[in-house]
């Protein structure tokens, strides 16, 4: 199995288990689960396009979330290529220095994850 089947298993595994948290949810919130038959088509296509309506503000919060991450990382990229160089000038030990440097981009792209 590689990396992308596990993924795939986790995402399908996971939306079974959000899926039955939803079914119990609306069973409480309406004493039982939902049936089609008891709406009309208008009724289930708003419920579909509230849901989406949902869904879109969601995702694009996400979006806003990843661009500001994204953001403070790339603002610490550079301070940290800055104070490299800096530090490149005033200590002779360059290999130590880059290592440092390396290791600190590691850690960025740990956080990018």
């Amino acid at each position: 199995m590689n990396e992308n089947d596990k993924f795939i298993r986790s995402a399908i595994s996971n939306f079974g288990i959000v899926q039955q948290q939803q079914y119990e949810k609306g069973v409480k919130k309406y004493g039982a689960p939902f049936n089609p038959d008891h709406f009309n088509q208008r009724e289930v296509s708003a419920h579909a396009f509230e849901e989406l309506a949902d869904l879109l503000v969601y995702v694009s919060g996400m979006a806003e979330k990843l661009n500001k991450q994204e953001q403070k990382i790339n603002k610490l990229e550079t301070s940290l290529k800055l104070v490299r160089n800096e530090a490149l000038r005033e200590f002779p030990d360059r290999e130590r220095i880059n290592k440092l440097y390396r290791s600190a981009l590691f850690l960025t792209d740990v956080h990018m994850l």
